[in-house]
C-alpha cells in the first residue's frame, strides 16, 4: 500500500482494525503515527480493513495524488485509486449550507478513474404547502483581516433573501434569511441564486465605520426651538 502525493497535501491513516493487520517487513507496525517504509497488511478470506484518507490542502489550486495498491504473492496485480482535491482560500464564504450530493454526482467524471472536486452550496426547502412561507437560514463569512466587503444577492422570483444588501465586516460573519413562496404547484431544482461581492474602502477608521444592510436605516435626529402661545421661552424639541 503506497500513497504517492506532491506538495504533502493527502495523508493515508489506518483504524484500529487496520492495525491487527497492519505489518512491515521487519516487525509489525504500530500506532497510527508509524509510517513504515513499505507496509503491506494481510487479510484472511472474508476479513476486511479501513483506512482514513484525510486532505490538508496547502496550495489554492486542484492538487492530486495516488493510492497504489498492490496485490497477491507476487504483487503482479496493481489497483490505482486516484485522489483530486481542490484547496480554495476564499475571502468570503459561507456557513450552515450543504453540500448537494446529486448534483456532485451529475458532475462527476469517472473518465481515466478521476472525479472532480465540486463544491455546491446547496439550501433545500424540502416540500413547502402551497401559499406558505417557507424560510431557512445561513451565514456569511468575510475571512478577511482588514477589508470591508459589500454583498448583494440577485435574488427573482417565489424566492426572497434578507438582508439583499449590506456590508461585511473583516473576520465577521453576518446571518441570511432566504424564504420561499409559491401560490401555485412548483418545483424547482437548483435554481441559481447570484452574489456580487465587492471591497469597499471607508474613510473613517474601521472602529468608527457602523455596520449596515437594508434591514437597517439611519436616523438623524435635530433640534428646533418651538414657542407655544402664552410662554415666554421656546421649547427644544426633537425631529
Amino acid at each position: 500500500l503506497r500513497l504517492e502525493h506532491e506538495y504533502g497535501a493527502f495523508f493515508l491513516k489506518g483504524r484500529a482494525s487496520t492495525l491487527e493487520v497492519f505489518h512491515t517487513e521487519d516487525e509489525d507496525s504500530v500506532g497510527n503515527e508509524s509510517k513504515p517504509t513499505k507496509p503491506f497488511f494481510l487479510l484472511h478470506r472474508g476479513e476486511s480493513t479501513e483506512f482514513d484518507v484525510i486532505f490538508k490542502p496547502t496550495l489554492a489550486q486542484r492538487l492530486e495524488g495516488k493510492i497504489r495498491l498492490l496485490v497477491g504473492d507476487t504483487c503482479s496485480n496493481k489497483i490505482l485509486v486516484e485522489l483530486v482535491g481542490e484547496g480554495h482560500r476564499d475571502r468570503f464564504a459561507f456557513r450552515g449550507l450543504k453540500e448537494d450530493t446529486e448534483e456532485r454526482d451529475a458532475k462527476s467524471s469517472l473518465n481515466k478513474d478521476i472525479i472532480d472536486a465540486v463544491r455546491v452550496n446547496h439550501v433545500d426547502f424540502g416540500h413547502c404547502p402551497v401559499g406558505k412561507r417557507c424560510r431557512r437560514t445561513f451565514a456569511i463569512v468575510n475571512r478577511t483581516r482588514h477589508r470591508f466587503l459589500r454583498f448583494e444577492w440577485e435574488a427573482d422570483g417565489p424566492f426572497h433573501i434578507s438582508p439583499k444588501v449590506g456590508h461585511l465586516r473583516p473576520r465577521r460573519a453576518k446571518e441570511i434569511k432566504v424564504s420561499f413562496k409559491s401560490n401555485v404547484p412548483v418545483t424547482y431544482r437548483r435554481h441559481l441564486v447570484k452574489c456580487k461581492v465587492t471591497k469597499i474602502e471607508f474613510q473613517l477608521p474601521p472602529r468608527k465605520v457602523p455596520d449596515w444592510d437594508d434591514r437597517k436605516c439611519i436616523v438623524s435626529w435635530k433640534t428646533t426651538p418651538r414657542k407655544d402661545p402664552g410662554d415666554k421661552f421656546y421649547k427644544m424639541e426633537k425631529v
